[in-house]
């Protein structure tokens, strides 16, 4: 192989990784926006059902948020609506409720605001 068609191939090879480098970025922001899209159209009516929390918790959320809230919180995007703060508010609510819920939540892909 002559000297001018190495650099010529060189050349080509590094244009190639240059494709290649921009496509994967690419790539990498559709799936970033994929999974963010994915988490937005969650559907609100996604109840909270008795058994994915233990008793406590989900009789706090259920039948105590809205003295404290004002608010009733019958689906996972409503309660990840509400920060770590408020749901400490509700009575009988601790920390090991707050962790059940966050866990629940994060096994949708949504977490507790702020």
């Amino acid at each position: 192989m002559s000297e001018h068609r190495r650099i010529r191939a060189i050349e080509r090879l590094r244009e190639i990784r240059k494709q290649l480098q921009t496509m994967s970025d690419v790539i990498t922001e559709i799936v970033v926006e994929a999974q963010r899209l994915q988490r937005e159209i969650r559907p609100p009516s996604d109840p909270i059902l008795r058994g994915e929390l233990s008793a406590r918790a989900y009789r706090c959320i259920r039948y105590r948020a809205t003295d404290v809230l004002g608010r009733e919180i019958t689906s996972w995007t409503e309660l990840a609506n509400c920060t770590a703060r408020e749901l400490r508010r509700i009575q009988h609510f601790g920390m090991t409720s707050l962790r059940e819920v966050e866990g629940a939540l994060a096994r949708r892909g949504l977490r507790l605001r702020g």
